[in-house]
């Protein structure tokens, strides 16, 4: 059992940092959140630390329901305890360094995108899963351990969030996960929290990305000069997606020192990750899944409007 050789790397007696990505989502934290209450069961302290902010509304909204150990990575002495990367690549840009010593990687986004570092203990990589979520699932289930109802749920709901409630990305895995998941946990409540994502404070940025919105078919780009929160930025990429003629939407917005980027496909000749990665070259990080991506640009090095649409333009081209 791969989760097996996950406890056997790790030192007893050692706090673990369950690691996530910067600007964390639902599948990064419930997925944490999971691998935090397996090592409890079996003699280590635990913690879900992060770098940045919590922007989605329905992940503060699960949060305020659910008993999960949650620090900034900025109050931990890094240098006294063992970390474990879930649902990043560590060195990728969007998983911080770290002091410590970093025991293992546990993550389902394309492995071309960002190798793991050489030196980890260990790697669970899983690119053709839907959702990190699922693997946490599988450890929870190899070890005989039944979650507890919040986890269960918060766990479905990571899983109905990374595949647009089973629209993209599935793997049997997914499906394997919620079968084992509604025996214990409360659906209704997942898809409840997940549907109500916006904010009425969303109504102007959104307006301002139709306003923005450029067509060049099968792709779609849309700028914004102005802060949008990444599930501000998912819910646009998707909703342009219900247009026929659109497969491939490469969204930005400023975001203090820099520009976010989101990027979203269902064209398998355009896979987000390789999408994103593409654009980005000589400018900034990027990565993601094959219906997902997303990345940064420092301010500094932007090239502008202009440039990042035509590279973009570009590169669908030359894919498809």
């Amino acid at each position: 059992m791969r989760v097996s050789e996950l406890l056997d790397v790790l030192v007893p007696g050692v706090p673990v940092c369950v690691l996530v990505h910067d600007y964390p989502d639902h599948d990064a934290v419930a997925s944490a959140a999971g691998l935090v209450w397996l090592l409890s069961r079996r003699g280590w302290e635990a913690q879900v630390v992060y770098r940045g902010m919590l922007e989605s509304e329905s992940l503060k909204e699960a949060l305020s329901r659910y008993p999960v150990p949650l620090s900034s990575l900025d109050g931990v002495d890094e240098t006294s305890v063992q970390f474990v990367v879930v649902d990043g690549f560590y060195g990728s840009g969007h998983v911080p360094s770290v002091g410590g010593k970093v025991m293992g990687v546990i993550d389902h986004h394309e492995p071309e995108a960002f190798p793991p570092p050489e030196g980890i203990p260990f790697v669970d990589v899983r690119p053709s899963y839907g959702a990190c979520a699922s693997i946490v699932y599988e450890y929870l289930r190899d070890l005989d351990l039944s979650p507890p109802s919040w986890l269960a749920t918060f766990l479905m709901l990571a899983i109905l969030m990374d595949t647009e409630f089973l629209a993209r990305g599935v793997s049997p895995a997914e499906m394997d996960a919620l079968a084992g998941l509604y025996r214990k946990g409360d659906l209704s409540e997942a898809t409840g929290i997940l549907s109500n994502s916006l904010v009425i404070e969303d109504l102007p940025v959104l307006s301002g990305m139709w306003r923005r919105l450029e067509l060049s078919p099968p792709g779609a780009f849309v700028f914004v000069d102005g802060p949008a929160r990444s599930e501000v930025m998912a819910v646009m990429g998707d909703l342009i997606l219900r247009f026929r003629e659109i497969t491939c939407v490469f969204l930005c917005a400023r975001d203090g020192d820099g520009y976010r980027i989101s990027v979203r496909s269902e064209d398998g000749r355009l896979p987000a990750w390789m999408v994103v990665r593409r654009v980005l070259e000589g400018y900034g990080v990027g990565g993601g899944h094959v219906h997902m991506g997303g990345g940064r640009v420092d301010a500094g090095v932007w090239p502008g409007e202009k440039a990042m649409r035509e590279r973009f333009i570009s590169v669908v081209k030359e894919l498809v």
